[in-house]
């Protein structure tokens, strides 16, 4: 796991300037095949297209850096208007932007990694927003296991069932009962934020995709056993 950290400056040599805050958490693979390593910093950078060159950590960590400053400073320059140069008070907590990412181990055990990247970011309102994007990787080759390579192209309609089921299982909903009120959909869609474990999968689905942001990011859990006759290969986890 490494570490990077900064506070920036909204007004930079001004008396009681805000500051913005960003880190950044990340875990590399430091064995298995270059593939792995690979995806996983393309992930990282928010690079899905396989021919990119990869960057390595600092890199990413500069132009990350680099964007919040910028996007900081335009948004403080922005609020000004006709406040007095050497007050925070104006800005007060809307300025205290705040941009957060980390990565999480949820499941190792060889032919499977599951990672989880989380945001979270603050500019102003109310609250921030935040989310977790889950990838798992097969380490034998380190090649991420999306949706289509995990499901067969007709598992949609069975697997939304399934994950009614999980919902009402984790939430408390009586059968019959109607998904919207406690949620905010009448029925789950199908995410392909999912991750795998030996023992099934989870189906994550960040604030406000099917409920309150209150309710905070709902997680989903359907056992293999279920999900068998819907995947391609049905040994994916061994």
């Amino acid at each position: 796991m490494q570490t990077f950290a900064d506070s920036i400056e909204a007004f930079p040599g001004k008396k009681k300037s805000p500051w913005g805050q960003i880190e950044f958490q990340a875990a590399v693979p430091t064995d298995g095949p270059k593939a792995l390593t690979d995806n996983v910093l393309r992930q990282l950078n928010d690079d899905s297209l396989p021919g990119r060159p990869v960057r390595p950590l600092v890199q990413i960590w500069a132009r990350q850096r680099q964007q919040f400053e910028a996007s900081y400073r335009q948004a403080a320059t922005d609020s000004r208007s006709d406040a007095p140069a050497d007050t925070a008070a104006p800005y007060g907590y809307g300025l205290r932007y705040q941009q957060q990412a980390a990565t999480y181990v949820l499941w190792y055990q060889a032919p499977l990694l599951s990672l989880g990247y989380f945001t979270y970011d603050f500019s102003g309102g109310a609250h921030g927003n935040y989310g977790t994007r889950t990838v798992s990787y097969d380490t034998r080759t380190g090649q991420p296991l999306t949706f289509a390579a995990v499901f067969r192209p007709d598992a949609r309609p069975r697997l939304g069932a399934l994950l009614e089921a999980a919902a009402r299982h984790t939430l408390r909903i009586p059968a019959g009962q109607p998904l919207e009120g406690p949620l905010l959909v009448k029925k789950i869609p199908v995410t392909t934020n999912f991750y795998l474990t030996s023992g099934g999968a989870m189906f994550t689905y960040g604030p406000y995709e099917i409920a309150s942001y209150a309710q905070g990011e709902i997680s989903l859990f359907v056992p293999m056993a279920d999900l068998q006759p819907l995947l391609l290969h049905p040994n994916l986890a061994s």
